[in-house]
């Protein structure tokens, strides 16, 4: 047998030198779970998946920015038994969900809040996305800092009915009535928004608000009137 046949077998010296890369689809680990990314993430699974915190997070915040064929996909996820753990905690989101909400509402809900909304009065706390992994993206998360509440302040895009995002915001507004209003309280010229699908929704609510300081004598809102 020839000396200088080759062996389609590495030594046993040289295992080990190369180094695994992990690399963590933080999208596709969010947008679905099912037997195949079950199978591909082994025994961490349990962690990544639509209704897990990271997932929520993570494509709260990247949905915020670009909206795009998987933010549509996830929004279309019609699971409504899971909570919304994506939420950021403040004082002036503190309304129940409606019945019915599903993990695609969240998505809209945390996305419109992150895109709309000046956060920077929250704290922002960040972790890995995968925690078993260096490289793993980061997730981020508001709330309060110590006696300084989370106060975020929302207005509405210049160009709102071509706002994709915000146009799924009113597709159905009643599941998202905390970051209308907050927009309605910060918008000093409501007139801009006329003959608009979220001026609709300020002229709905100067109804209700005016109705409301009739039968009470109090208006639960304090900004300018037209």
């Amino acid at each position: 047998m020839s000396q200088r046949r080759s062996y389609p077998y590495a030594k046993i010296a040289n295992f080990g030198q190369v180094q695994p890369v992990l690399l963590t689809n933080a999208v596709g680990l969010s947008i679905s779970k099912d037997i195949d990314t079950t199978f591909d993430t082994g025994p961490t699974s349990r962690l990544f998946g639509p209704d897990m915190p990271n997932a929520q997070l993570y494509m709260a915040e990247k949905c915020s920015k670009q909206w795009d064929g998987a933010c549509e996909f996830l929004s279309r996820n019609q699971d409504g038994t899971k909570c919304n753990a994506g939420k950021i905690s403040s004082p002036l989101f503190q309304s129940p969900p409606v019945d019915g909400m599903t993990i695609g509402d969240f998505l809209v809900e945390n996305s419109a809040v992150r895109r709309f909304c000046d956060l920077s009065s929250c704290k922002i706390s960040e972790e890995p996305y995968n925690p078993m992994d260096p490289y793993s993206p980061m997730v981020r998360s508001y709330s309060d800092c110590g006696y300084t509440k989370c106060m975020p302040v929302c207005m509405p895009p210049d160009d709102p009915d071509n706002d994709i995002l915000l146009n799924k915001v009113l597709d159905k507004p009643d599941r998202h009535t905390d970051l209308l209003v907050n927009m309605y309280r910060n918008v000093k010229d409501r007139q801009k928004y006329e003959n608009t699908r979220i001026g609709m929704i300020f002229s709905l609510f100067d109804t209700y608000f005016q109705r409301q300081s009739q039968s009470s004598g109090y208006t639960g809102y304090t900004g300018p009137r037209r």
